[in-house]
């Protein structure tokens, strides 16, 4: 009875766990990766590196490139001084997520959630920031954005800004007819 009970038991276990296992190992779906987005730099070391275009979000991959050591602040979504997208009809777009916070390759915060700092390390020459912000899908219309650190330090020397970010836009998949 004991060992059919512990069989039970494995057997509901992997039951439960194999789908989510399989959706763990399914690679992210996107309709479009750019890999080289055009925009204006606001500081040579402040960089978009790729967006990836999703059905009902998009994500910019923003790198930090600092040769001398110094420490930067990274701000949750709702902070003040968090990221936001401007359009060029003068619409806002909050931050809705920031993650995967990297120094030289190493995740320092999985999900900010708090302010966080992050302060290079003075071994190395040259240090990298990476993080990925994620917003919501941006309206149609939209043909180009700014990325601004914290609402009203668009013209902040220290702010990671980048402007006239070129997006793309996809036609919305209709929904099914009940």
């Amino acid at each position: 009875m004991r060992k059919t009970c512990i069989l039970f038991f494995i057997v509901a276990l992997c039951l439960h766990c194999c789908p989510q296992m399989q959706a763990q190992k399914k690679a992210p779906t996107f309709l479009e990766l750019n890999e080289k987005p055009q925009y204006t730099e606001w500081n040579s070391q402040f960089k978009v590196d790729k967006i990836e275009y999703h059905e009902s979000f998009l994500i910019l991959h923003f790198m930090v490139v600092h040769t001398s050591p110094i420490s930067g602040t990274y701000y949750p979504p709702k902070h003040q001084q968090a990221w936001f997208l401007r359009d060029e009809k003068g619409r806002t777009y909050p931050l809705q997520g920031l993650i995967n916070l990297s120094l030289n390759g190493n995740i320092k915060t999985k999900y900010v959630t708090k302010t966080t700092q992050v302060i290079d390390n003075q071994a190395v020459k040259t240090n990298v920031i990476r993080c990925q912000l994620y917003f919501d899908r941006l309206p149609d219309d939209v043909k180009s954005v700014d990325l601004i650190e914290g609402i009203g330090l668009e013209n902040y020397p220290q702010s990671y800004n980048a402007f006239k970010i070129k997006v793309k836009n996809f036609p919305k998949k209709p929904l099914p007819r009940a």
